[in-house]
């Protein structure tokens, strides 16, 4: 039997964000707590990584959800804009992608980790990123609590621990940067945030070994990649996630086609290959212009959603935000047809793949979502970032790392994503400049410990 068989999925990732801050401007009080291995707050300190750091704050008990809170009108607008948001991300990062690789982003960890940013800063900074998220800031501390708590969830049947959708934010403050007590209690409280201190600037290594490890944790080894974020880093933005997930309780794997199946690839080639049997659902196909779609699940309810291009149109063609929104949109898969008195089952037969992405989604934020002034410096424009929600120390974000890991297969589905906003310190463009010492003389030399305490001393008159 031949068939052409390609599938789409948008996955959950993770973004990261890192913020770079320079010197101290003068702002409003409310407290402040110095990064420093003790506070002025009195918020208990003690690090749960591998990487040097330590625990300024540790986020709200994340307390389950009723399910009257998901049906007032207010959470579901609120999740429409949540929603509107990934479809966009989704469609413009694929449209910037330049991979033939298969592509997987999670919009939920950018809209999160832009949700911490948001909170963090204030006036138009504030307002850019609230209008890319599609909400007011009123909406986004009323609701966010709800959406983050639906979501946290762990699935268990006959007390066997089916699936799991973890997710965690977290901010990280260079050691020895004020920061705003308001503004972490609102993380903590309102947005289940971890608070850290490291030292960017004078041990990196370390800072970001701590960052790394405590990614890798959240997303049980799935991401671990050394960040990289710079010595100027004041804060980091963090929201991962994690989703695994199976088929079925019973101990069995999805089956395999008896039958190969011809799948067309992007670029052209042809692949035979058995497909996975997904089961039968009530309803059918669902058929537009330019694709048809249906869905599979998993035990625990988690959907895939294929969006398969009809013959003479590509994937990249379909990928689009206005279909998105539309396959998202369908609640009626014409299950049962009364004047014929049919009803309808339909199972997908698709494959296993994998998806990566690791970017700096920085431009795609700009460009598409007019998040302008999170972006600038306060030394080469005005106005430019403010962050003073947080602190008074002036900062402007370097990049916005996001990554995502992602396996689909005959167990079921297990991904992870984190998203990094690394916000650095104002400072002019540092040009460097390489030069040779050259010891090409007699020469006299010291020998020092870390301590700088002389071990040898002397002179080379010749070699």
């Amino acid at each position: 039997m031949n068939a052409k068989f390609k599938s789409i999925l948008s996955v959950i990732c993770a973004g990261v964000c890192a913020l770079s801050v320079a010197a101290c401007g003068s702002g409003a009080g409310g407290g402040t707590t110095t990064s420093s291995g003790g506070t002025t707050g009195g918020i208990p300190i003690g690090g749960d990584t591998d990487g040097i750091s330590a625990l300024l704050g540790a986020p709200k008990a994340v307390e389950s959800v009723e399910y009257s809170a998901l049906t007032t009108d207010g959470y579901k607008a609120f999740k429409q804009s949540v929603e509107a948001f990934a479809a966009d991300f989704a469609a413009y990062t694929y449209e910037a992608y330049k991979g033939q690789d298969n592509f997987a982003v999670s919009p939920i960890s950018v809209y999160m980790a832009l949700a911490l940013a948001s909170e963090c800063a204030a006036g138009d900074t504030r307002n850019e990123i609230l209008s890319a998220l599609g909400v007011t800031h009123g909406q986004l501390t009323t609701h966010f609590s709800t959406l983050y708590r639906s979501l946290e969830v762990e699935h268990k049947a006959e007390d066997k621990v089916t699936g799991l959708l973890d997710l965690s934010n977290s901010i990280w403050v260079n050691q020895g940067t004020d920061v705003k007590q308001p503004c972490i209690k609102a993380l903590s409280n309102d947005y289940y945030a971890y608070s850290y201190s490291a030292d960017f600037e004078h041990n990196n290594a370390e800072a970001n070994k701590a960052i790394r490890d405590f990614v890798s944790k959240q997303t049980r080894g799935l991401i671990d990649k050394d960040f990289q974020l710079s010595e100027a880093t004041l804060f980091a933005l963090i929201n991962t996630v994690y989703l695994k997930t199976i088929w079925n309780t019973d101990g069995n794997d999805l089956s395999l086609t008896n039958d190969s199946y011809f799948f067309a690839a992007k670029n052209g080639s042809i692949k035979n290959t058995k497909l996975l049997q997904g089961e039968y659902i009530g309803g059918r196909a669902v058929e537009f212009d330019t694709f048809n779609t249906f869905y599979t699940r998993t035990h625990d309810g988690y959907k895939i959603k294929f969006i398969v291009p009809k013959d003479g149109c590509t994937v990249d063609q379909v990928f689009t935000a206005d279909n998105i929104t539309a396959v998202n949109s369908i609640t009626d898969y014409g299950d049962y047809d009364a004047s014929e008195d049919v009803r309808y089952k339909t199972r997908v037969l698709f494959p296993e793949y994998k998806c990566r992405y690791d970017e700096d989604i920085k431009g795609i934020l700009h460009d598409k979502f007019d998040i302008d002034l999170l972006f600038k410096n306060h030394v080469n424009y005005s106005p430019a970032c403010d962050f003073s929600t947080l602190s008074d120390r002036s900062c402007y974000c370097a990049k916005v790392q996001h990554v995502t890991d992602l396996t689909v297969d005959k167990t079921g589905i297990e991904g992870a994503a984190v998203t990094v906003i690394g916000m650095e310190a104002d400072a002019a463009p540092i040009v460097t400049v390489q030069k040779d010492f050259i010891v090409d003389k007699a020469f006299g030399f010291i020998i020092t410990d870390w301590q700088n305490i002389t071990l040898f001393s002397g002179v080379v008159n010749d070699i």
